[in-house]
Order: C-alpha cells, then sequence, then structure tokens
C-alpha cells in the first residue's frame, strides 16, 4: 500500500533523520531519510505592515480668510501612499493648496479659507499590506468685520499761496484724512466754486484739487476749502496774485 507523512508549517527544529519501518508476520523492512529545512530568504527582508496612524488631524475651525496647516503622521511598511479628500474628493495642489510629504510626516495647508471650504476631511493611507484613513471636520468662521472708530477731518497737507501771470495756469491741492471719508467745499472769496471749463474741481491719487485754467485778474483772491463728516469739520485758505504779462506759467 502507499502511506504518507506531511508536515505542515515546517520549523528549522524539526530537521533530522526521518525513518519509515515496515512490519508483518513475515518480517520488517526499514528506510532512511534527512529531512533538511533552509531559511525562507525572504523573512530576511522588510517585515511587511500595513498603515498605521501615528498622529492624526482633529476637528479644527479657522476664521474666514485665515489660513490652516493639517498634519498627520503614517507608519507602514512599505511606505504608505497618501491621499487627502474633501468631502470624498481627491485634493491637488493649487495656489491655495498645498500638499507635503517629509518621510512618514504629511501636510496639508490651505490658505485663505472660504464658507465652501468647511466639511469632511479624509486622509487614506494605502500599501501592499493593507489601507487605512482617518476623517475630521474643518469649519470656517465668518469674523464680524469691526467699523473703523469714527474721527474729525483733518490735513495731511494744506493749500498754498500761489502767484500766476494772466493766462497761466494754477493748481491748488490738499491731503485729507478723517473717517468716515470727508466731503470737501471749495470757495473764492466766501463764494462756493463748482467744476465749469474755467474751473475744474476734483480727486486723484494725490488728493483733492482745484485747478484754475487761462488765469484772469478777476481770478485773484482768496481760495479755501472746507473738509466735513459726522465727526466734525477743518478748513485752510491760500492766496492767488496775478500779474505781468500774458504767459502761461503753471504754479
Amino acid at each position: 500500500g502507499h502511506q504518507l507523512l506531511a508536515f505542515r508549517n515546517v520549523r528549522l527544529d524539526q530537521a533530522g533523520e526521518i525513518t519509515c519501518k515496515l512490519k508483518n508476520d513475515l518480517g520488517e523492512a526499514t528506510c532512511v531519510a534527512q529531512l533538511v529545512v533552509m531559511e525562507d530568504p525572504r523573512r530576511h527582508g522588510p517585515e511587511v505592515k500595513p498603515p498605521k496612524f501615528i498622529k492624526k488631524p482633529v476637528d479644527t475651525e479657522v476664521d474666514m480668510g485665515g489660513d490652516v496647516k493639517l498634519e498627520c503622521t503614517v507608519a507602514g511598511e512599505p511606505e504608505p501612499d497618501v491621499t487627502w479628500f474633501f468631502e470624498d474628493r481627491e485634493l491637488f495642489e493649487s495656489h491655495r493648496r498645498i500638499i507635503r510629504k517629509s518621510g512618514n510626516n504629511h501636510v496639508l495647508k490651505l490658505r485663505n479659507m472660504a464658507a465652501m471650504n468647511a466639511g469632511k476631511y479624509t486622509i487614506r493611507a494605502v500599501n501592499m499590506a493593507g489601507e487605512a484613513s482617518c476623517t475630521f471636520k474643518l469649519g470656517v468662521n465668518e469674523v464680524e468685520e469691526i467699523p473703523d472708530r469714527p474721527s474729525a477731518p483733518s490735513f495731511a497737507s494744506r493749500i498754498s499761496d500761489a502767484r500766476s501771470l494772466k493766462g497761466g495756469k494754477v493748481r491748488f491741492g490738499c491731503r485729507t484724512m478723517g473717517i468716515p471719508q470727508p466731503e470737501i467745499q471749495w470757495c473764492k472769496d466766501g463764494r462756493p466754486l463748482t467744476s465749469t471749463d474755467h474751473v475744474q474741481i476734483g480727486r486723484d491719487a494725490t488728493g483733492f484739487y482745484l485747478t484754475v485754467s487761462d488765469v484772469a485778474p478777476e481770478d485773484e483772491g482768496e481760495y479755501s476749502c472746507t473738509i466735513r463728516n459726522d465727526s466734525g469739520k477743518a478748513s485752510c485758505s491760500a492766496r492767488l496774485q496775478i500779474g505781468g504779462m500774458e504767459r502761461n506759467i503753471i504754479t
């Protein structure tokens, strides 16, 4: 007949001489074999381990418009691949989103947070031994804007006296301060002025201005500007003198 001896999960200590003995009424017979157990060279390589989170992000809140840095540490052998998700959609780098890795540390930086960035974030780590994931929530707080404290108007720079020949061009300019932004009123000899082809009133990057073109003798006099807001008012004045031959001079 046929006889079988089988070993499972062979160990090194099972190596040795194996004897098979046959016996009946007419006699007996014996045979011997050697069992040699060799180490698997693959067992000397790195031990395979599934991903495991050593450090996880926690639920976090950030002010609207602010930045946030989210970090995790993942162990595993071989080194796991880590992917970030927002509401189950994979995240990729952009001008407002930075994804970085250093060893087994992984970082997601989010800039200029908006309400649409609030929600569920997931980190998934995968290697040949398995996978692991963790989920956390990120909230975005609306920031109540605090209005600037009102302040009375004042001059950062005032208008100055000017001289011009007949036919010239003169510009008066001033810079103002105050909260809210002051309104301005220009006057000549106490009478309010408005923009015309001869007199231009406006505002540019340097502040408020009044320009007199093609100066005539009747333009001589005192020019003033008054600025006001809900907290008060302030004024300054300057004189324009006209004289000499017709000539185009800008003062």
